[in-house]
């Protein structure tokens, strides 16, 4: 396994890759690693969906009650008959 040292990244891209990091709560490393494999075809072929993370553990108690009972309906089965 080899030791990559890049050069010439301006601030505002390395704010960017912190802010990212920190959002997934990976190392730089591993982000800029995943980053350049996928680039060469040679990452993990699994997709990563974080669209919603952010509302991720928002929901209140009610809002969960809501939702239940708003789908309620939906997850009964009607007997055939």
């Amino acid at each position: 396994m080899c030791t990559l040292t890049i050069r010439g990244c301006d601030d505002s891209l390395m704010d960017a890759i912190r802010r990212e990091s920190s959002n997934r709560d990976e190392s730089i490393n591993k982000l800029v690693l995943e980053a350049i494999e996928a680039r060469y075809g040679m990452g993990k072929k699994t997709r990563r969906h974080s669209e919603l993370d952010a509302l991720a553990g928002t929901w209140s108690e009610e809002n969960a009650a809501e939702f239940d009972t708003t789908l309620s309906d939906s997850r009964t089965v009607n007997p055939e008959g």
